[in-house]
């Protein structure tokens, strides 16, 4: 007999596949309720790779050259400031400065002061997150939201 002759065999039994265990399962459904939940590593993997793949392969392109192909269309909307609620927060007199506008602060009967900050910084509020509402139901999902994007409006007060 010369080395390595023998063959070490286990004496542990042989798996003949996956061996199903209840830590392996609650483990398994974790791993898959975290992928899925909410804003989701899977569901923006999916976006990501595929979806945003399908939509580049089916979506119209848009070039500056003068030929047309087709009906256009064109975005266009009102003037209304040049303001932005940048611009009122980096100014000393804010929130007052968001109320100048709006006759509805100086009938309010409101002094200069705490409430009515908090009612102004409230309403604000308010403008905004009923306008990304108005957004969202419509399908639009605005993914730079910040104070530079925000045009405050000098005809009716509103953002």
């Amino acid at each position: 007999m010369e080395c390595g002759d023998i063959i070490y065999r286990s004496t542990l039994p042989r798996s003949n596949g996956i061996t199903l265990t209840v830590p392996g399962v609650i483990l398994a459904l974790g791993t898959l309720s975290y992928l899925w939940a909410t804003p989701g590593v899977a569901p923006g993997f999916f976006d990501m790779f595929v979806l945003a793949f399908v939509e580049r392969v089916f979506r119209p392109t848009y070039k500056k050259s003068s030929a047309k192909k087709g009906a256009e269309y064109w975005l266009i909307w009102k003037f209304e400031g040049e303001a932005t609620l940048a611009d009122l927060l980096q100014s000393k007199e804010f929130p007052y400065n968001v109320g100048r506008s709006n006759d509805s602060w100086r009938e309010s009967g409101f002094a200069k002061g705490l409430e009515r900050e908090n009612r102004i910084i409230q309403t604000v509020m308010r403008q905004l997150l009923f306008a990304l509402d108005g957004l969202h139901s419509t399908g639009i999902v605005h993914r730079d939201i910040k104070p530079q994007n925000i045009i405050f409006s000098e005809g009716d007060g509103r953002h």
